[in-house]
C-alpha cells in the first residue's frame, strides 16, 4: 500500500503519516511535506524516487508526471492526501500561487475513487486511520472523501475564476 502526501497545510499530517505507517503504508511525499515529516522523525520517500526527476521551477512542478498518475490510475497509489496552495500566497498576482499539480492529483484520485482514498481535509485523517485499523477503508468512506475532494477543486476553480475576473488590464 502506498500513500502520496502533498500538502500545503501541514495540520495533522504527522498524525496521518504515523497512522499510515502503523497500518503498513509506504509514504511518498513532495519535498515540503517530506521535510516536514523528516523533522518529526517520520520516514518517507520523495516523489522524485518514482519520477526520477527533482522538482522544477522552485517546486512548482513536482507531481505532474505520468508515472505518478499511472500509479494512481492503477491503484498502486491507493491513498492521496492533498490540499491546495491558497491563491495569493506569493508576492505578485494571485494566480502566481495557483496550484496545478494538486488539482491534477485530486482529479486523478477522484476518477479512480473506488481504488484510491482522496483526502483534502485534515479533519478526515482520524476517521481514515480508524477505518484502516478496524477493517480497511470502505467504499462509503472513499466516496464521501471523493465528493469532498471534488468540491474542494470546484471551490478552488471558482476562486481562480474570481481572480481572473478581477484582473486589472
Amino acid at each position: 500500500m502506498i500513500a502520496l502526501l502533498s500538502v500545503h497545510n501541514k495540520e495533522l499530517i504527522d498524525v496521518l503519516a504515523n497512522g499510515l505507517k502503523r497500518n503498513g503504508y509506504d509514504i511518498i511525499c513532495t519535498i515540503g511535506t517530506y521535510e516536514h515529516l523528516k523533522e518529526r522523525g517520520i520516514e518517507t520517500k520523495m516523489t522524485s524516487e518514482i519520477t526520477g526527476f527533482t522538482e522544477l521551477l522552485d517546486g512548482r512542478i513536482k507531481t505532474l508526471h505520468p508515472d505518478i498518475h499511472h500509479h494512481i490510475a492503477k491503484g498502486k497509489i491507493d491513498m492521496l492526501a492533498v490540499n491546495l496552495i491558497p491563491l495569493g500566497t506569493k508576492d505578485g498576482p494571485p494566480l502566481d500561487s495557483m496550484d496545478i499539480g494538486g488539482v491534477s492529483l485530486i482529479r486523478s484520485g477522484v476518477k479512480n475513487w473506488r481504488e484510491v482514498c482522496v483526502l483534502t481535509d485534515p479533519a478526515d485523517y482520524h476517521k481514515v486511520i480508524e477505518d484502516l485499523r478496524r477493517e480497511g477503508i470502505g467504499e462509503d468512506t472513499k466516496l464521501q472523501c471523493a465528493i469532498k475532494a471534488i468540491k474542494t477543486v470546484m471551490t478552488y476553480d471558482w476562486n481562480v475564476l474570481d481572480a481572473l475576473k478581477n484582473l486589472k488590464l
